[in-house]
Formats: C-alpha cells, sequence, structure tokens
C-alpha cells in the first residue's frame, strides 16, 4: 500500500512566496505575464464564478470576486471577475486557482483548483436550483393484488411514497412531462419484492387535478440483471441498483446483491418497466476499503449491465482523513486497478481567529500526492489552525468514461461534489467517502 497526502495551501506543502503581488489587469478581464517566455502556451485559464447554495445565489454569475491564479513557484496573480463573472490569467501549467468567500457570521468558503493547465476552464459555485410549484391534487387508484403487503406510487413530476392502493398526491406542476407524465403503480408481497405493477403515460398532469386516476390491471414484472467478470480477490461484496427514469424522474427501480467467492458473480430483482432511461449502479467492497460504484446511464429500458471489474476498478482506497498540524488530507490506496481522473474533498475547520471554513479541493488524481501552494498574504488568515481541527467531510475519486479532470471542472461545484448523484454522465467508477 502507499500513503497519499493532498496538502492545503500552507507554507510547509511548498516554497516561500518570492514574490506576490497584484498583477495588471487589462479591460478584457485577463492578467498578462510579460514576463513569459517566447514559446510560452499562452491560452489563458479561465474561471466562471457562480454564487453558492448557503448564500441563495446559486447559478448567478458573481461580478467583483477576486481569483487567485497561483503558479508552482508560489507567485500568483489576483484578478476580479467581470460583469459575466469570469476571470482569466495567463499562467503556467500546474497554476491552482483560489477563490474566497466571506459567508457571514465569521464563515468562510474556500475553494482550490489544483494543476491547471493553459486554456483550461473551470466553475467555482453552484448550479442553479429548480423552482418547483405544485399542481393541483390528483387521485390515483391503483390494482388490487392478491396477498399484496404493500404499494407505492411513482412518477414524472412527484415524488416516490408507499401506502395505497388508493394515494393522493400533488405532483409538480412546472417540471418538464407535466403534460405528457407517467404514474407507476407497484404492489410488492409478503417479503418486500416487487410482485406487479402498472403504468400510465402521456397523461396531462394539470388537466386531471381534482380527478381520479384509476390505473389499468397490473402486469407482471421484468427483470434487471448485472453480470460481473473478472473480479479481482479482494473483492468480497457486490450490489445492484436499477432505476428507470424519464427527465430525473425515477418511475422504477430494483435492489440485488451477492456474496463475491470467486472471479464471477451474477445478480437480478424484478424491476417495472416505464421510463426512457436506464441507470444501473453496481457497488463492489474491496475488503478493508472503501466501497466502489460503478454507474451507467443510457438511453432506453435495458436492465442488463455487463461489467468487467478488475478493468474498470479504481485503486482500493481507505482511511481518508484531515490533519490540521500538516494541513493535508491523507489516505491508503493499493495499487490493483486503475487511477481515477479526479480527487475531490471537502473539509471544515477552525482558524486561528476562530473561522470556520470550509475547503473545497479539486485535483487530478496522483499516486504521489498533490502539494499546492501558499494561500496568498490576504487569505493567509484562512489556514487551518492545528489546535482547532478540522474534519473531513466529502473525500471522493472519480474515473468518468470518456472525460479527463479538465472536461470535469467545468461542472459547477456542487455537482462535481455530487457526482455520486449524477444522473447523465454516461459510464463512470466512484469511490465515495461520507463520514458521520
Amino acid at each position: 500500500m502507499r500513503l497519499v497526502a493532498v496538502c492545503f495551501m500552507v507554507a510547509s506543502c511548498g516554497s516561500p512566496s518570492r514574490t506576490i503581488s497584484d498583477a495588471p489587469q487589462p479591460a478584457d478581464g485577463a492578467a498578462d505575464s510579460p514576463d513569459a517566455a517566447p514559446d510560452a502556451d499562452l491560452r489563458p485559464i479561465t474561471v466562471t464564478v457562480l454564487g453558492v447554495v448557503s448564500l441563495g445565489t446559486q447559478g448567478m454569475p458573481v461580478v467583483g470576486q477576486d481569483v487567485y491564479f497561483i503558479a508552482p513557484d508560489s507567485t500568483y496573480q489576483k484578478v476580479a471577475t467581470d460583469g459575466s463573472g469570469v476571470a482569466a490569467a495567463v499562467a503556467p501549467a500546474g497554476t491552482s486557482v483560489a477563490i474566497a468567500r466571506d459567508l457571514g457570521s465569521s464563515q468562510w468558503r474556500l475553494t482550490v483548483f489544483g494543476a491547471l493547465r493553459p486554456g483550461e476552464h473551470i466553475t467555482a459555485g453552484d448550479s442553479a436550483a429548480a423552482t418547483l410549484t405544485a399542481g393541483g391534487a390528483i387521485t390515483v387508484v391503483a390494482p388490487t393484488q392478491a396477498n399484496a403487503s404493500g404499494y407505492a406510487i411513482t412518477g414524472t413530476c412527484m415524488y416516490t411514497y408507499g401506502g395505497g392502493p388508493s394515494f393522493t398526491y400533488t405532483p409538480v406542476a412546472n417540471c418538464t412531462g407535466s403534460t405528457t407524465a407517467t404514474i407507476v403503480t407497484t404492489a410488492f408481497d409478503g417479503t418486500g419484492t416487487l410482485a406487479a405493477y402498472s403504468a400510465q403515460t402521456n397523461l396531462n398532469l394539470p388537466a386531471l387535478a381534482g380527478g381520479t386516476i384509476m390505473m389499468p390491471a397490473a402486469q407482471t414484472p421484468g427483470t434487471a440483471s448485472a453480470s460481473l467478470t473478472n473480479i479481482p480477490a479482494l473483492v468480497t461484496q457486490a450490489s445492484l441498483a436499477t432505476y428507470y427514469q424519464t427527465g430525473g424522474w425515477y418511475l422504477g427501480n430494483a435492489f440485488a446483491s451477492t456474496s463475491v467467492s470467486g472471479t464471477t458473480a451474477n445478480m437480478s430483482a424484478p424491476i417495472a418497466p416505464a421510463g426512457t432511461v436506464t441507470e444501473q449502479t453496481v457497488r463492489v467492497l474491496p475488503s478493508g476499503f472503501l466501497p466502489e460504484l460503478y454507474r451507467e446511464v443510457r438511453s432506453g429500458l435495458n436492465p442488463a449491465v455487463a461489467l468487467d471489474v478488475g478493468a474498470g476498478l479504481l485503486h482500493p482506497t481507505t482511511s481518508p482523513s484531515f490533519d490540521a498540524s500538516t494541513r493535508s488530507v491523507t489516505w491508503t490506496t493499493d495499487p490493483t486497478g486503475t487511477a481515477p481522473d479526479i480527487v475531490i474533498a471537502a473539509v471544515n475547520y477552525s482558524t486561528a481567529a476562530s473561522e470556520i471554513v470550509r475547503l473545497q479541493i479539486y485535483a487530478p488524481y496522483s499516486t504521489t500526492g498533490a502539494a499546492l501552494p501558499t494561500l496568498p498574504p490576504d487569505l493567509a488568515h484562512l489556514a487551518p489552525d492545528v489546535a482547532g481541527g478540522g474534519s473531513l467531510n466529502v473525500f471522493e475519486q472519480a474515473k468518468v468514461t470518456g472525460a479527463s479532470y479538465a472536461d470535469l471542472i467545468v461542472m459547477p461545484e456542487y455537482d462535481l461534489l455530487g457526482l455520486g448523484g449524477s444522473h447523465d454522465l454516461g459510464e463512470m467508477w466512484l469511490t465515495l467517502y461520507t463520514p458521520g
């Protein structure tokens, strides 16, 4: 095993800053680098800064936000965002970007993107939240199933819940598909296994407000399955979660699990076949390490995944933690498997002035760690206090098929931190640790 460390912006993590000064800011918002070598890559690193959930400004461009472009030699440029929330600077490969936001009440959010290259574009901040407005209530009556132990309802523009066989729910009115909605009711046997389902499509929910929908006769469920091959010896458990969805709304789901004692394993479970997109997640547990997830999202109803576990498994990882004395996140990794594209960590810590900082760090994966530069003097007050300690809240490693670190950091932070719940990235392997 090998120990990996990510240092968090303190002098002990890199050489002391030699020259710290505000860079000139030309009219186009990109800081000049007049001393750059003639053959240097002069494409700027570009940052779009959006608001954050904690300030209620998510999705909105932030004007006048200071963005720090910190070169590998610890010199930096400070550029304020323009009227579109964009800041840019010509900077060398290996540059880090730091953005600090005052959340009020002595609380800060510090975002750091590491190991950037000329021409790359990142998005700091959170994506806009959907505004959901309730529509009129509708009564839905599911077909009665003999010996059913319970019923559930799912659908476009609504959230899953149990009860039944008669349901009264209030659908979300202003979402995609509100006039072409799908509703699915399900019945479960005494063991909690899906026994039957009923579905209706192309429903105009606003027009049906105040009315009753009688679901058609029950049907026999389909089957979701996973076939795992080339399983490494250290994997001892596996599970399968399958979802059908339309427009991000879940219509059917199935779950199965198995112990693993060889190089192959198979799992299956019944599922109600309704929707336009299939999402399947295989969770594997390398003994002594964090669980890993393989997620595949594809069009149509095709609930059978064949997975070569050994070809995609990320380097098994264990014991991620934050150490305030070294200002670093450390973890232990095994050489089995393949390297992730990105490492993400979120840490809460206190400063010497008793300020609370939420640090969100994004960096390409490295087996030897990723040392990050010293914070500029005007952000030095945000360094962790050894006595105050800190805690690791999120630790993620991910590899997305067809995407690189540069492709992923274009996504808003809220989406990056939520990779484990992403529904539209195709295929990915993910290690996700959220202590507590």
